[in-house]
């Protein structure tokens, strides 16, 4: 029950580095959406691509090592 538990934590937990980042990445947001760089929907397109393949790499390593 505890090994289920810290699985559980550990995996929450894993979003909190996408939330702290975006305080710090804020200004520059803000300013290449109103020079008209890029639009909102692309922003987060383009992150999610980049980032998504790395979340899935530690999410399948970690289901994979507490199913076994």
């Amino acid at each position: 029950m505890q090994a289920i538990s810290f699985m559980i934590l550990m995996q929450a937990f894993l979003g909190f580095d996408q939330i702290l980042v975006f305080p710090n990445e804020r200004a520059v947001f803000h300013r290449d959406h109103e020079s008209g760089l890029y639009c909102v929907l692309s922003s987060f397109l383009s992150r999610l691509a980049s980032e998504a393949p790395f979340i899935w790499f530690f999410g399948f390593t970690a289901a994979t090592v507490s199913y076994w």
